[in-house]
C-alpha cells in the first residue's frame, strides 16, 4: 500500500539493504554458485529478521523479577556492613 505522498509505509530501506548485503555475503562465502539467488535471498531474509527480533528483545524493558533489595549478598551477608 502506497500513501498519496509516494512513501511506502511498509518499506524499510535499511532492512532491505541489510538483507541484500547478507545475501551477497552468504553467496560469496559459498563460492558464488549460479542460479541460487532466491535461496540466498530467503536465507538472508531469515537471518536479518532474527537479528532484528533479537535487537528488539535486547532493547526491551527488563521484566521485574519482584526480588526485594535486601542489602545482602548471595550468601546472606549484609553488603553495607563494615568489614
Amino acid at each position: 500500500m502506497v500513501s498519496t505522498n509516494g512513501h511506502d509505509p511498509w518499506g524499510d530501506a535499511e532492512f532491505e539493504q541489510a538483507v541484500r548485503e547478507t545475501a551477497y555475503f552468504l553467496w560469496e562465502q559459498d563460492g558464488r554458485p549460479e542460479s541460487r539467488e532466491q535461496d540466498y535471498w530467503y536465507r538472508a531474509l531469515e537471518r536479518t529478521l532474527r537479528e532484528r527480533n533479537a535487537d528488539g528483545v535486547i532493547g526491551a524493558e527488563p521484566h521485574h523479577t519482584h526480588q526485594v533489595d535486601d542489602n545482602q549478598d548471595d550468601l546472606g551477608r549484609d553488603i553495607n556492613a563494615d568489614r
